[in-house]
Order: structure tokens, then C-alpha cells, then sequence
């Protein structure tokens, strides 16, 4: 295992973090231009850290490196990458909306997961969610998923069969405006911290709560539909009801 800082990365952890990294920094970027006034232009100390990261990258044959090889690496891109949204945020004015925290899930493995009534967080997620493809699932950025629940009640409006929890979505929330949900986004909910690293892609195992087994309708692609995956800055409890404090 490699720890950096409080996350903890199992050898695929860290080669998938580091596979996926170029992606997750473009993410940050397209949020940040996206809700910053038009010609807002990214700081090039922020541009030079990717390019020394990433040149620390593109020299490892991720399929074969060791522990030990990624150890750096991987120390120097999740600290950039950590750095990154309290960067992009100080350079532009914050913005806060409030919502409530709607269902809370939990499942020993697979969809969906079940509701319960509170959660206790670590840095990994859900304390006793479990993750069946790891390969897919379960790194630091991936710790927790949220969604929102005005996007599922409007695809149950449309014919399908969604409901909280059924997509493996940890916390569903109400009252916020999912189309300002975005990388670089962080949520306080009860006691936790988090930070919203990308947004989830569908899965086929969600084809049962779609007409036509068309899980790909909440696709980022199709609009504010999609799960978001989020980072734990802080780790703590939340329940049922909590308010939700979403900053950009």
C-alpha cells in the first residue's frame, strides 16, 4: 500500500490514479473556465506543476511498475491534484448553494445499495460499502458518489425505474442545482468534507432501471444527469436531513 498524506492507494489504485490523472486535471479545468467569467485565463504555475507531474508519469509503464517505482509519482500528482481546487477556487469568486441530504446507501457489494439513516465516512468512503469491481471502483477520488435527487425524479417523470440508491450512489441530495455540480466543487454535509473530483460514468449493471436497459441516459453527455465522485477532505458522520453546503 502507498499512503500519501491521509489516502492510502493499493498498487492499482495508484497505477488507475495515475492512468486517469491527465483526465481528472482536464475535468478541473473545463469546471473552472466553465464558471469563470469569460475570459478567465488558468494561472501558469498551475499548467507547470501538470507538466512536471506529468513528466514524472509518462516515463512509467503503469501495467508493470512496482510499489516502490510509483511511490513518488504518485506522491507528487495526488499532492498537485489535492492543491488543485483550492487553486482554481481562489481565483475566481466563490459561489454557494444549500441543500438537504435526501438518502444515504450502503450495500456489502453490488446495486443497488440500501437506504440507511446515517453514514460514518473515512478517507476510503462509507465505512462497510463495499466495492464488488475493484478494478472500476474504490480509489481516493472515488470514495464517495453522490447524485441529486431532482435528477431522478425527473427520469422517473420520463418512464424509467430509478430511485435513490439503485444507481450505487452513496449520498442523494435535494435543493441544489446538479448543473452547477462540477469537479472542483466541495460539499460540507454533516461533519464531512468533500470534494467533487469527476463525474461517474454509467455502468451497464444499471441497465435494469432504464426503459430499454438505456443506462447511458445519465451520461454527463446528455446534461446535468450524471453521479458525481467525490474526494474526502474530511472524514465525519452524516444522517438523513443534514444540510448540504456545496461552494465552486
Amino acid at each position: 500500500m502507498i499512503n500519501v498524506g491521509n489516502h492510502t492507494f493499493s498498487l492499482v489504485d495508484a497505477r488507475k490514479t495515475l492512468e486517469l490523472l491527465d483526465h481528472l486535471w482536464d475535468g478541473y479545468i473545463s469546471a473552472f473556465l466553465e464558471a469563470a467569467p469569460s475570459g478567465t485565463a488558468v494561472d501558469p504555475a498551475i499548467e507547470a506543476r501538470r507538466s512536471e507531474v506529468m513528466a514524472l508519469v509518462q516515463d512509467l509503464d503503469l501495467e508493470t511498475a512496482s510499489e516502490a517505482e510509483l511511490t513518488k509519482p504518485l506522491t507528487e500528482a495526488w499532492t498537485a491534484f489535492l492543491d488543485l481546487g483550492p487553486a482554481l477556487r481562489a481565483d475566481v469568486e466563490g459561489r454557494s448553494l444549500e441543500g438537504t441530504v435526501e438518502f444515504l446507501a450502503s450495500s456489502k457489494g453490488g446495486v443497488p445499495k440500501k437506504g440507511v439513516d446515517a453514514i460514518e465516512v473515512d478517507y476510503r468512503g462509507v465505512i462497510g460499502d463495499i466495492q464488488q469491481n475493484r478494478m472500476l471502483h474504490g480509489r481516493p477520488f472515488q470514495a464517495l458518489c453522490l447524485w441529486s435527487s431532482e435528477v431522478i425524479d425527473e427520469l422517473k417523470a420520463a418512464g424509467h425505474s430509478i430511485a435513490p440508491g439503485n444507481a450505487g450512489e452513496n449520498v442523494t441530495i435535494s435543493g441544489i442545482d446538479w448543473a452547477q455540480v462540477r469537479p472542483g466543487s466541495r460539499f460540507a454535509m454533516g461533519t464531512v468534507l468533500c470534494e467533487v473530483s469527476t463525474f461517474t460514468a454509467p455502468c451497464s449493471k444499471n441497465a435494469e432501471w432504464f426503459s430499454e436497459g438505456n443506462f447511458n441516459v445519465m451520461h454527463i453527455d446528455h446534461g446535468p444527469v450524471s453521479r458525481v465522485y467525490a474526494t474526502v477532505i474530511e472524514p465525519g458522520r452524516v444522517a438523513v436531513g443534514d444540510r448540504v453546503s456545496f461552494e465552486f
